[in-house]
């Protein structure tokens, strides 16, 4: 019997299930890119949606059952986490935190729940949690060898930086973030640090640098959650208190 006959022989036997498997793999395919599309899609909506109109934001995540199809249970419970805070809700914003504290989350879902996490707390004067959620951040990125590396090191500084604006108040650390705005090249993170620039410049109480640091973020924060705050504050200076 010749190799061709024999191969022959056994693809005439298992042909059916070659076939069955065939079709699996590429149906299969199908569905993980039809999947892999309508997650992008609703992502996108969704961030879109978060900054336009949040009350529409949050009532697509609790009452449109197909996002349970398209994002894991933990990813929605972030994504509501975000909806919250923009809202000012803190109460349901507690919630979120506290069963996002109980799942067990993917390493990058975990670090960016964490920076949320620190700023919640950190922006509402809530120094032992905010100082621990940094705690839990370094050791996390410390446990999977990740704090050396540029980009999770840039987000321990992130939380250092945090902590110093709205726990600490730290006025001292006013000529840092001037120059850390000066070098920033992206609009968003220049326009973020301008405004916490501006905070620190209330707590200093001084004025002239308060009103010429938010119309600075102003510019470069528009279109973003933040708008509305700079808004509030080129009104009324006092929000830099709180928020």
């Amino acid at each position: 019997m010749t190799l061709f006959a024999t191969f022959t022989d056994i693809l005439a036997v298992y042909w059916p299930f070659i076939a069955v498997f065939v079709v699996v793999a590429v149906l299969s395919g199908v569905t993980l890119g039809m999947l892999s599309k309508a997650r992008t899609d609703a992502a996108q909506t969704l961030d879109r949606l978060l900054v336009t109109n949040v009350d529409v934001y949050l009532e697509r995540l609790t009452s449109n059952k197909r996002l349970k199809w398209v994002f894991r249970k933990s990813i929605i419970q972030f994504m509501l986490l975000k909806g919250y805070i923009v809202k000012g809700d803190d109460d349901k914003a507690l919630q979120c935190i506290r069963a996002l504290d109980s799942m067990r989350l993917e390493p990058q879902e975990k670090v960016e729940f964490l920076q949320t996490r620190i700023s919640f707390f950190a922006t509402r004067n809530n120094r032992e949690e905010a100082l621990a959620g940094r705690d839990s951040l370094v050791n996390f990125l410390k446990k999977v060898k990740a704090d050396k590396t540029d980009k999770y090191r840039e987000i321990l500084e992130e939380a250092d930086v945090i902590i110093k604006v709205y726990v600490e108040k730290d006025v001292n650390f006013i000529p840092s973030l001037i120059a850390k705005a000066a070098k920033t090249a992206h609009p968003v993170v220049r326009g973020i640090t301008q405004y916490r620039i501006a905070k620190l410049a209330y707590f200093k109480q001084d004025e002239q640098l308060v009103t010429r640091y938010l119309q600075r973020a102003a510019k470069n924060l528009k279109g973003t959650s933040y708008q509305q705050i700079v808004e509030s504050a080129l009104k009324d200076s006092s929000v830099l208190a709180e928020q």
